[in-house]
């Protein structure tokens, strides 16, 4: 809808803000896990009622799929200090 736009995404160890420069691990075995995250620009001056949905895109022994995760129904809750 507009009022984000995504700036940087980083891979690293769970629980752990990666360096910005991280790469995209080659392989996760299995049970493994990844922390991923991604910065975003907020681009209206206070958050608004803004649904942000994620989907991740994954090849698994050579074909690709798709997973939708948590997402927040409403940005108009978040706080955020340029609002006023």
């Amino acid at each position: 809808m507009g009022g984000l736009k995504a700036t940087s995404q980083a891979w690293g160890p769970c629980g752990e803000l990666p360096a910005p420069a991280s790469a995209l691990p080659p392989t996760l075995g299995l049970g493994a896990s990844a922390w991923f995250t991604v910065t975003f620009q907020v681009l209206v001056r206070c958050p608004q009622p803004l649904p942000v949905h994620f989907t991740l895109d994954y090849d698994q022994s050579g074909r690709s799929a798709a997973m939708p995760l948590p997402s927040f129904p409403d940005l108009g809750q978040v706080s955020y200090g340029k609002c006023g």
